[in-house]
């Protein structure tokens, strides 16, 4: 008796574990169809920065018009632009925020670090939004030798930006690219 209810109880856990893990969480959602060039006029740019720095680096309109820029370049050499408004619409919010190394210590710095980014990519067939991306949190990642200049606190030139920038807009058009 006692064995028979040990197998049945084994069956029972058995079985919940196989409808369990037989189940799905991922809901049926019907892939939407995009044109494979898209129109874009230019980003939506957010710029922060936690204060004023003593050396002048690139003012938020001079990154707004580099990033623009690279987008656009990179959109072109991609073949994924295009000006035809037959073409979906492709919305992009950007934020870029400017990071000081000792930001969060009583003895913060003029050099920059690693910048915050986010971004929103929208497409639109002219009415309704079709696809949305959104990518919060990111953080640019240089290789070893900048990562000792930021660990020395050397990165005092706007120069840096300019690498920081094009790295922004190629995460975003990879991210349109995989649209």
């Amino acid at each position: 008796m006692k064995n028979k209810i040990k197998s049945l109880a084994i069956a029972m856990v058995m079985a919940l574990m196989f409808i369990g893990c037989g189940g799905t969480n991922h809901p049926n959602i019907p892939e939407v169809s995009l044109t494979k060039q898209f129109r874009f006029e230019k980003v939506s740019f957010h710029f922060y920065e936690s204060r004023k720095s003593g050396i002048v680096y690139h003012t938020a309109q001079e990154l707004e018009s580099i990033l623009n820029a690279h987008i656009l370049e990179l959109l072109k050499e991609k073949n994924l632009f295009s000006n035809d408004k037959n073409m979906n619409q492709l919305i992009i919010d950007a934020t870029y925020e400017r990071v000081y190394v000792g930001d969060a210590t009583p003895l913060p710095s003029d050099a920059l670090r690693y910048p915050g980014y986010s971004y929103k990519l929208e497409v639109s067939d002219g009415t309704k939004v079709l696809k949305t991306i959104d990518r919060k949190g990111l953080t640019y990642k240089g290789g070893f030798a900048m990562n000792l200049q930021i660990i020395g606190a050397t990165l005092r030139d706007k120069k840096y930006e300019l690498e920081f920038i094009e790295a922004f807009a190629q995460a975003i058009v990879d991210s349109i690219e995989k649209l």
